[in-house]
């Protein structure tokens, strides 16, 4: 499963870039999960 990560100042459109790559991944019938780091909390 490929992962791509990315980083960049806030407000620099990568959450933007994130849902329109999602969106091209789903016209072609891929699976898609997008993690936002603002949201993605790990509990140990």
């Amino acid at each position: 499963m490929p992962l791509f990560q990315m980083t960049g100042l806030s407000g620099s459109g990568k959450s933007l870039i994130a849902n329109l790559l999602k969106d091209r991944l789903l016209a072609i019938n891929l699976k898609v999960e997008i993690i936002d780091g603002d949201e993605f909390i790990i509990i140990h």
